[in-house]
Order: structure tokens, then C-alpha cells, then sequence
């Protein structure tokens, strides 16, 4: 009975292999690197990226994200939108100017005042 069940397993993956169609091949030819060289790909963006800390409020009828690092706000209808429109500000912010510090340390606590 066990060796019947280990039997029909390994028809089941022996048929697997030879249900797969064969890919095409695709032959490159001259035109094909004429046409190619003639397209004009977008620049490649810089890559370089920093990480900032984030704070998000709802104010009214409005969620307030603001960076910690260098006090840059935005706001939007939703946590997503402001973050989303938080991000397109800082890129503007950099845009000239990098960081002095690429990942600064920031510490975040919480503090109890008596009122």
C-alpha cells in the first residue's frame, strides 16, 4: 500500500516536467540593436536615500505629518495622503542640499508632566 502511494507521487512529478511547454527563442538581429541604440531611456535617478523620523497628528478634519529632523510639515485628507505629500516636500526640501548626516540618531520618549 506504501509503495503504491510513493508510486503514484513520483508519476505525479515525473508528468509535471512534461506538461511545461518549451520557451521561445527570441533571435536578436541588427535592427533589433539599431532600434534599441535610437531609444532614449529616462536618467536614472540617484539613489541615495536617508531616513527621517515622522510624526503624524489628526488635526481637525486633517492629519498633520511632520519630520522631526528638520521640521518640514504637510498635511492631508488621510494618514497615507500626508505621509505621501510629506515625502514630495522633503524630496523638495533635499533637492539642492543634501543632509549633513545621512541616518542621524533620533531619540523618541515619552515624558509625564504634571499639570
Amino acid at each position: 500500500m506504501v509503495s503504491e502511494i510513493s508510486k503514484q507521487s513520483k508519476d505525479k512529478e515525473s508528468q509535471k516536467g512534461k506538461n511545461k511547454k518549451p520557451s521561445p527563442r527570441v533571435k536578436k538581429t541588427r535592427l533589433d540593436a539599431k532600434i534599441a541604440s535610437q531609444i532614449k531611456l529616462p536618467k536614472e535617478k540617484d539613489t541615495t536615500s536617508i531616513k527621517v523620523t515622522v510624526v503624524v497628528q489628526k488635526e481637525d478634519n486633517w492629519y498633520v505629518a511632520k519630520c522631526i529632523e528638520n521640521n518640514v510639515v504637510s498635511q492631508g485628507k488621510s494618514i497615507e495622503e500626508s505621509l505621501e505629500s510629506l515625502k514630495e516636500a522633503l524630496e523638495l526640501y533635499y533637492e539642492d542640499t543634501m543632509p549633513e548626516e545621512k541616518n542621524p540618531v533620533t531619540l523618541i520618549t515619552i515624558m509625564e508632566v504634571p499639570l
